[in-house]
């Protein structure tokens, strides 16, 4: 049963109306989208290839999104993948190849070596990211950490978190501005849209996400502060690890 969903998701990674639909149906058996789920997840990159290789078919991410919307609505099911099927490393590393794509790296470089020039090659002016390509993976995020079960899992991995500074990282900062002091700009450049956006959706509505999760679970653990001061545990240095982060967005944003 497995391999044969497994032919069938990559013969349907293009996601045609028909194939989609067939999918979303058959999503209604629990079991069937539990199983479901973990190929998708496995099959995730082949669907952001074929995102790339049709980027003009604004269709496809929209009805990958329509189908990954559903899978990640339930929080237990969520953090089920994230420890079994390593579901944030692949959204994640997603994000990383996505730059690699845009910008072939050295393939003698070692892997540390090629996420710091990931975070230097970006060039926001490559059609990945002016056709915003990566809208499935940031929408993706947003769905999977507005569950407080998945923030506190997340904040709970030093090896998560690190891997998410690495990607956001590499995505601060790419709107570097001049003033203009010597005459009128009679007409600005339009080219501060893509990083506009690119910060905005793989930075700042992570951030923004996190903080607020971060805000729920020490509002309930408060409520019981006598019964052990959980809450405090939280702060793993993984949890310090992204506070520091989220607040170094907010200081850039204001």
């Amino acid at each position: 049963g497995g391999q044969l969903l497994e032919s069938l998701m990559l013969s349907g990674t293009y996601l045609s109306s028909e194939v989609s639909t067939l999918f979303l149906q058959l999503l209604f058996d629990f079991d069937f989208k539990k199983r479901f789920t973990r190929v998708f997840i496995r099959q995730y990159r082949q669907f952001m290839r074929t995102i790339l290789r049709l980027h003009e078919h604004r269709e496809i991410p929209t009805r990958m999104v329509d189908i990954s919307v559903q899978l990640f609505s339930n929080s237990l099911l969520t953090v089920q993948m994230i420890r079994e099927e390593r579901l944030l490393h692949t959204l994640f590393r997603n994000v990383l190849l996505l730059v690699d794509e845009q910008a072939p790296l050295d393939a003698r470089a070692g892997s540390e070596e090629l996420r710091e020039g990931a975070a230097r090659a970006l060039n926001c002016e490559h059609v990945i990211w002016t056709k915003r390509s990566y809208w499935p993976i940031a929408n993706d995020l947003v769905n999977i950490l507005s569950h407080r079960a998945v923030v506190e899992e997340f904040l709970g991995s030093v090896e998560l978190v690190e891997e998410w500074l690495v990607v956001i990282r590499g995505f601060q900062g790419l709107d570097g501005h001049v003033r203009e002091t010597s005459g009128h700009v009679e007409q600005e450049s339009r080219h501060w849209t893509a990083p506009f956006f690119i910060e905005l959706e793989l930075v700042m509505e992570q951030l923004a996400l996190i903080d607020s999760g971060l805000k729920d679970l020490f509002g309930a653990e408060s409520q019981g502060e006598g019964e052990g001061g959980a809450g405090e545990e939280l702060l793993t240095e993984a949890g310090a690890a992204a506070a520091d982060a989220a607040d170094a967005g907010a200081g850039r944003g204001g």
